[in-house]
């Protein structure tokens, strides 16, 4: 399992709500919010973050344990260290 994030450090909020539209809202997903945390939170819910740049600036979370609710509490752990954003309205794919 892996969860896909951006690296963000360094954009403006509009930069990264543009990541948003351009690599998330695909024809059928719509980005409603986005979670911000440090990279450094992935290791402090015994993590890794894998930095791949394919998209730019995309990276994936690794090293989920087999069990489920196991992968639940690190999922809750990493959103405690997060800071929850929303769009003004909800982000749909360029068209």
């Amino acid at each position: 399992m892996q969860l896909s994030v951006f690296h963000t450090k360094m954009l403006s909020d509009q930069e990264i709500w543009e990541l948003g539209k351009r690599y998330v809202a695909l024809p059928n997903r719509t980005v409603h919010a986005r979670a911000d945390f440090k990279a450094e939170s992935a290791e402090k819910a015994q993590l890794q973050l894998t930095l791949d740049n394919q998209p730019p600036r995309h990276a994936n979370i690794i090293g989920w344990p087999p069990e489920k609710s196991e992968r639940k509490l690190r999922a809750m752990e990493l959103a405690s260290m997060a800071a929850l954003s929303q769009p003004v309205s909800p982000i749909r794919p360029h068209t």
